[in-house]
């Protein structure tokens, strides 16, 4: 069958098969000609402009790269356009668990030449595309540190993908099922506070984004200096209950280090396909009774500190909240 009549078939399926068929077509046209141009770069890296308004770059060698490149449009709209209007020129945020550095590099726009992004990957093999990334996109403030963020220092085990095409899984713990798709690799291990201590930024922290694959709870537990003093930032944290439950966790584990007097709790669900059609997929929704609701696989929360220095900046994002 030749790639035209492939690309025919696939047309009429959308057709038949969308509510929105001129919108399917243009969404899949848009991504075949994205597809046209990693071919025609010939495996060389390019740069390309993101919806939400800063540069990045597509790194061929990378699957995770290419994927954010296809379908970047999509990725976490609603959590970015938030991050994007928090933060201010001048401040310092962190990015627990950056992968090749799509937040990083959002928040080094939004932070300017004078803040600071402190960006973190457990993985030896993607911290090398995220490095990459950053010295190609120029990114000085950003500050890369290669390891696992949990609730001790030293050295632990991390599961890290054979190929590459499972980045966006590797973690302290992997799906048995998947087992054979990962190899164990000793990386080094460190806590917030640690990170906090080193790069001098305590009270300093405006913004904290946290996808580590469930051992989030652990890094939460070694962060205490984030929610001392008068400088409560805002969290954005990827709840993953299967993640949690193999390392003894469940949601609540999380959202029991933002008690409702200090913060007020959002939700978005990204569980796909959607178990919880009540909670329609990447729309916000206040979390009222955060140890009471029943997550769906993958969710993210938005932690708004209620008092502190930062406390002010929500009515800068208050066109985004139901």
């Amino acid at each position: 069958m030749s790639k035209i009549t492939q690309k025919l078939k696939s047309a009429l399926y959308l057709v038949r098969n969308s509510s929105n068929p001129l919108s399917a077509i243009y969404k899949q046209s848009l991504k075949n000609l994205k597809q046209y141009r990693i071919t025609y770069q010939q495996g060389k890296n390019f740069y390309y402009k993101v919806k939400a308004g800063f540069k990045f770059i597509c790194l061929p060698e990378s699957k995770t790269s290419v994927n954010l490149y296809l379908q970047n449009e999509l990725y976490e709209d609603i959590e970015l356009k938030i991050a994007g209007m928090w933060l201010y020129k001048n401040d310092t945020c962190l990015d627990l668990g950056a992968n090749i550095g799509y937040c990083s590099a959002l928040f080094a726009n939004k932070v300017s030449s004078q803040g600071k992004v402190i960006a973190v990957e457990a993985s030896p093999q993607t911290s090398e595309y995220l490095d990459k990334a950053i010295r190609l996109l120029n990114l000085r403030q950003v500050n890369l540190e290669q390891g696992c963020v949990i609730d001790r220092d030293g050295f632990v085990d991390f599961m890290v993908s054979r190929d590459g095409s499972l980045d966006v899984k590797q973690s302290l713990t992997i799906n048995p099922e998947e087992k054979d798709a990962f190899q164990k690799k000793t990386v080094k291990a460190f806590t917030i506070n640690k990170l906090i201590k080193k790069h001098k930024i305590s009270q300093n922290v405006s913004l904290v984004k946290m996808d580590i694959e469930g051992a989030e709870p652990l890094a939460l537990k070694g962060g205490s200096l984030l929610f001392e003093g008068t400088s409560l930032p805002l969290f954005i944290i990827e709840i993953y209950k299967l993640g949690l439950s193999r390392l003894g966790f469940d949601p609540k584990d999380i959202v029991n280090f933002f008690p409702l007097d200090l913060f007020d709790l959002y939700h978005v669900n990204r569980s796909h396909p959607n178990p919880s059609p009540e909670f329609e997929y990447g729309v916000i929704y206040p979390l009222l009774n955060p140890n009471t609701y029943s997550y769906p696989w993958h969710t993210n929360i938005i932690a708004i500190p209620k008092v502190g220095k930062y406390a002010n900046r929500k009515i800068k994002i208050k066109s985004y909240l139901p």
